[in-house]
């Protein structure tokens, strides 16, 4: 079976009609692999964005909170104080 899988992915590469010789290219090749590494690099730098996406969202609703509450009882004693 592997041998069978083998043989058809060996002539497939084989076929210079869809893999021509610009394609070989080991500069190519280089590239490709520079690319993937530039791709690694952004995944792990938009990880950590996310990470400090969710900081920030939890710094944010705190001050909303913490904002709220102090409307809250500043009308609760404004009130009492108008009565």
């Amino acid at each position: 079976m592997f041998a069978e899988r083998r043989r058809i992915l060996e002539s497939s590469l084989a076929d210079m009609g869809r893999f021509p010789e610009e394609v070989r290219d080991p500069v190519i090749l280089s590239q490709d692999e520079s690319e993937k590494e530039s791709l690694v690099e952004v995944e792990e730098m938009v990880s950590d964005r996310d990470g400090q996406l969710e900081a920030n969202k939890r710094i944010v609703e705190e001050a909303r909170r913490r904002y709220d509450n102090h409307i809250t009882a500043l009308v609760c004693r404004l009130t009492e104080k108008f009565r």
